[in-house]
């Protein structure tokens, strides 16, 4: 690796950008799982819900698949997006921050 203008091979400043891009990464992990399980149990209450009505003779059959498989699409794709957007946040600071 070559040195960097400072003269050492990991200057205070690639560190710094190093750790910048690791806590990203993470705040990003930590959305995507948070909205998922927002979702998927918002899923799983709308399951119990439909099926106890069902078992009251007030609506129709449902299965634990139908419900489930909508409510993880729907978390998967929503849970991409709020990643993105953190991803897209932290983009634009550095941009920004470039400009300077």
């Amino acid at each position: 690796m070559e040195p960097d203008a400072g003269g050492s091979a990991a200057s205070p400043v690639r560190r710094t950008r190093r750790r910048w891009l690791w806590l990203t990464l993470v705040a990003a992990f930590v959305a995507w799982n948070a909205v998922f399980d927002v979702v998927v149990n918002r899923g799983l209450a709308e399951y119990v819900e439909r099926h106890a009505l069902y078992a009251q003779g007030l609506g129709p059959r449902v299965t634990i698949r139908g419900v489930m498989d909508v409510a993880v699409s729907e978390g998967a794709w929503l849970a991409s997006g709020a990643a993105t957007v953190v991803l897209a946040a932290a983009a634009g600071l550095v941009w920004t921050r470039r400009r300077r």
